[in-house]
């Protein structure tokens, strides 16, 4: 059979598997067909593209659950078997969801306006007693109001984040007054119907609340309210009082939940200066403030523990572990938020915690309900990007902006898209509009800096970078970002002096961040012995940061050094004693580094102990999504190297790339590890070069390795004969290593080779 002929033979198969017509071993052709032919499995990829817009409710996932019973109880098929079969039962379940449940999704303009009569922006109240408004008593009324009133099912309420913009474009600021002309402007430019303005006032240790719901286009009054506090009241009771009139006024229906009587303060918080800390936070979030955001949430929540809006925020600033630890407690109190915030913490969790089907079918949920939910599109367009599925992600960021287009999240994460498809026309369009929109927001000139960075256009990425940083010296995101343009550009003076501010900062994920950068620079200029000790005096700093939520990444660092230094034993020893660490903090989480243990266990000799491990890593990953599948290939890919089966080795590394889907740099080394000692230097090349050239810092932190690369290039195209490259590769590799502490034979042979081709060996920084 030809090999046309074999992708059509495949093709034609695909809708019989999806109708059940195809005999066991039919199937069994199939699925092992899909793990081994690229071109098919791509397409059956874009198949399963196009279904994750389905919304998985109890029937499907019932249906789902027997499809995954089928697939675990046969005994016929081993462990490993269903591992590599994975990616081929995912599709799959996605196209039998897709005939069950012909889901259909319009994006049909006016789609939005279910109740676009009663469309009301709550303008912060005027506090009158207290006219700078320093408890915040005027924006904590206004936006309790919008929690109590987004309840309803018959009016739309103009988002905190769209009023937030809005004020930014009409220059309002933090202003604690706002005139009714800016107002009805602030109105007209949410696309609001009605406005709402109040005002607050105090008599005799008594609060009065003046409010008006006025018409947006003709500036009449259609309807005034107003609510006195008696002995016991606070600001929640008079928002529900409040709530009660212009619910009467506007003649609404009852919210969905059909609790008409549930208290704002039940789904917020019943304490005012935990609530206060919350709006304080967000505010900080919305301009992109990231550390001085979860400062004020870690207030409120320390206030009222149940607060679970604020852990759904805090899910977003911690370190990885920490983040599904929050994210777990505000599942714990999601009785205590909205309806719709329950969506937006369930299908978060569920992307957390790797369960990306779970996650996109919850959002998919909340649009069912709230079809213009700006939102939920923008997440839908995050969780496709993470896949990634670009397109989609798209299509979904731009309803996002076509429903809200001063929507700034979404145009960021829209604009950031298109750089990584290429598109850097479209992308820096978009960034313009975003810093138009947000210009005192560091977060919208760190957008443009990265796409102009995915375009190489370093010097340009910094004068983004540093705006960044002037609209805050402290950002953390800023400094990150110049931070990494300088160590592409080898300018390691200038990053360390970006990473003594980080060093320096009193929040303490930032400092173990500039400190376990700092160990980057020495390994790049190739001294390994102070690498080790910079990461070593830090040890304390580094245990109170893992308790806080990070990684450990200084102990990872530290083993791959020792294992390069030949002392594999010592790297092992450090890796067990993470993964000690990791339990007593963080007991839930089944994975550390088990793929990377098993890579040095299987260096040590020790296989049966690496299979051990292999099989307990394969146990935990059946429940997580195909991306994690990876760590199974990996270490796979880890013991059959080291055994010197490079065909297996390669089989399985180079799974392991593509199911990670963003070719994370240390799977692309391997693989490349993998191809060279096989001799197939053309593959090694590939391999390597995949991800050396990438923009991301996470190749930085492989700093090891990343030298390593250097080397085997190249060798690589040194047996290749293609004398130009191998020559630059051989001068990379000595620019960072050729004064290595301690030496290395390697140095030895580029330097042989470098000077057999005519180089010259370059200055060392």
């Amino acid at each position: 059979m030809t090999a046309e002929n074999s992708h059509r033979h495949y093709e034609e198969m695909f809708h019989a598997y999806e109708l059940g017509m195809l005999d066991d071993e039919e199937r069994q052709e199939l699925e092992e067909h899909l793990t081994e032919c690229d071109q098919c499995f791509e397409k059956i990829k874009q198949m399963q593209a196009a279904s994750l817009i389905l919304r998985h409710d109890g029937d499907v996932r019932k249906t789902v659950g027997d499809i995954e019973s089928k697939f675990d109880g046969g005994e016929a098929r081993s462990k490993i078997r269903w591992s590599r079969l994975w990616p081929a039962y995912a599709v799959i379940t996605f196209l039998l969801v897709m005939l069950l449940k012909p889901w259909k999704i319009e994006f049909s303009p006016g789609q939005e306006a279910i109740a676009a009569q009663n469309r009301l922006a709550i303008i912060k109240f005027e506090n009158l007693a207290d006219p700078s408004d320093s408890l915040r008593w005027g924006q904590m009324m206004a936006h309790l109001l919008i929690s109590d009133l987004a309840e309803q099912a018959s009016i739309q309420i103009v988002s905190e984040q769209r009023l937030f913009d809005a004020s930014s474009e009409l220059e309002i600021g933090d202003s604690a007054q706002i005139s009714q002309k800016k107002a009805l402007e602030l109105g007209k430019r949410t696309n609001a119907k009605l406005i709402l303005i109040g005002q607050i006032m105090q008599d005799s240790g008594r609060i009065a609340v003046n409010t008006q719901i006025v018409d947006v286009e003709s500036g009449a009054v259609k309807a005034a309210q107003r609510v006195v506090s008696d002995s016991g009241m606070n600001l929640f009771t008079l928002v529900d009082r409040l709530t009660v009139q212009i619910r009467e006024d506007l003649a609404l229906r009852e919210p969905p939940s059909g609790k008409s009587e549930t208290s704002v303060a039940d789904i917020t918080t019943h304490s005012l200066e935990a609530y206060r800390y919350f709006q304080i936070g967000v505010d900080y979030y919305q301009h992109g403030a990231w550390i001085r955001a979860e400062e004020n949430f870690v207030k409120a929540v320390a206030i009222d523990s149940t607060m679970g809006m604020a852990y759904y925020y805090l899910s977003f600033l911690r370190g990885s572990w920490e983040s599904e630890k929050t994210i777990d407690q505000a599942l714990r109190y999601i009785d205590r938020v909205g309806w719709r915030e329950r969506y937006l913490i369930r299908s978060w969790a569920a992307y957390i915690k790797g369960n990306y089907v779970e996650a996109i079918a919850e959002m998919m949920k909340l649009v069912e309900k709230v079809p213009d939910d700006k939102k939920a599109y923008y997440w839908l367009g995050l969780f496709n990007l993470n896949l990634p599925l670009k397109s989609e992600a798209i299509r979904y960021l731009s309803r996002a902006v076509e429903i809200d287009p001063k929507f700034t999240p979404a145009l960021s994460a829209l604009a950031y898209t298109y750089g990584k498809i290429g598109d850097f026309v479209n992308a820096l369009k978009i960034a313009d509009r975003y810093i138009a929109l947000a210009p005192e927001v560091p977060g919208s000139y760190l957008a443009k800096g990265k796409i102009l960075t995915e375009a190489g256009r370093f010097d340009e990425a910094i004068i983004s970078g540093k705006t960044a940083l002037e609209k805050d010296p402290r950002s953390f995101e800023a400094l990150h970002f110049l931070v990494l343009i300088y160590m592409i550009q080898d300018k390691y003076g200038l990053v360390e002096e970006y990473l003594n501010r980080m060093a320096a900062d009193s929040n303490i994920l930032v400092r173990e961040s500039g400190h376990l950068y700092l160990a980057y620079l020495p390994i790049l200029r190739g001294d390994l012995i102070k690498a080790l000790s910079l990461l070593e005096s830090d040890s304390a700093l580094h245990r109170e940061a893992v308790q806080k939520g990070a990684f450990p990444y200084n102990d990872l660092l530290r083993a791959m050094i020792y294992e390069e230094l030949g002392e594999t034993a010592k790297a092992l020893d450090i890796m067990i004693g993470t993964e000690k660490i990791v339990e007593e903090f963080y007991p839930d989480n089944k994975i550390t580094w088990d793929y990377y243990i098993i890579q040095l266990m299987s260096e040590l000799g020790r296989f049966e102990d690496a299979q051990k491990r292999l099989t307990r890593l394969e146990d935990i990953l059946k429940v997580r999504e195909q991306r994690e599948q990876y760590q199974f290939h990996y270490g796979a890919g880890a013991i059959a190297l080291a055994r010197h089966d490079y065909r297996t080795a390669i089989d399985e590394l180079d799974r392991a790339t593509r199911i990670s889907g963003s070719d994370a740099f240390f799977v692309c080394y391997m693989l490349g590890r993998a191809y060279f000692e096989a001799g197939k230097y053309i593959e090694a090349v590939e391999a390597f070069e995949r991800r050396i050239k990438s923009v991301d810092s996470y190749r930085f932190f492989h700093s090891v390795w990343l030298a390593k690369a250097y080397y085997y290039l190249g060798e690589s195209y040194d047996r290749l004969n293609q004398k130009d490259q191998a020559i630059e590769y051989y001068s990379k590799f000595l620019y960072h290593w050729g004064n290595r502490n301690p030496h290395t034979p390697l140095i030895d042979q580029a330097r042989r080779r470098l000077s057999a081709l005519g180089g010259q060996s370059p200055v060392t920084p």
